[in-house]
């Protein structure tokens, strides 16, 4: 009997053994599996120069990672803003454009992207333009936003050329009006 016994909990602790030992070797794969992806991650935005925010709505928790600090001018390793600081650096004739995505948020039927130029105060002062997109990919039972996920791109050098083209392009259409208008004031005998 006791030899029985014995036989039964050693073979009981080697399935629980192999059991664990399985179970260790899924998780350091899981482990590694998540590490690869956040490295690809990583890299994706690095590669790509966008900052990453993600908002826990009800909280105003912002998370953000050092490109998105540093777009702004901001200690990539200092404390992360609060959603109120964030709204502060809003220039604040954009902010109304947050409006209409504060009411997508509150819409329990909206969970499309959206996208949206801002201009951000940068910490030295000068304004930054940011294409702000991002989705809700979490909602409470009644259809509220819960968490807020996206990413912003420094624009800032797009908006000046565009800036700089609409004023050539002004000044070309004056010049050809002028032109235009002093062909149209000759008369045929040349008068």
């Amino acid at each position: 009997l006791a030899w029985t016994l014995w036989a039964i909990g050693s073979l009981a602790i080697l399935a629980l053994s192999a059991r664990l030992t399985r179970d260790r070797s899924r998780r350091l794969r899981i482990d590694r599996d998540l590490r690869e992806s956040e490295q690809q991650l990583s890299l994706a935005l690095r590669g790509a120069d966008l900052g990453l925010w993600d908002l826990d709505v009800a909280s105003g928790q912002l998370t953000v990672n050092q490109r998105w600090m540093s777009m702004l001018g901001m200690d990539p390793n200092g404390p992360k803003p609060t959603l109120g600081q964030w709204r502060e650096l809003i220039h604040p004739q954009d902010a109304d454009k947050l409006e209409p995505l504060r009411q997508s948020f509150a819409s329990s039927g909206s969970d499309h992207d959206f996208d949206t130029e801002l201009r951000m105060r940068h910490r030295d002062g000068h304004l930054v333009w940011i294409l702000a997109k991002g989705v809700v990919v979490d909602r409470a039972d009644d259809g509220l936003a819960l968490r807020v996920v996206g990413t912003q791109m420094d624009i800032t050098s797009r908006k000046l050329a565009e800036e700089a083209l609409q004023t050539t392009v002004r000044r070309f259409q004056t010049v050809l009006s002028n032109l235009y208008g002093g062909i149209l004031l000759v008369s045929p005998d040349g008068q």
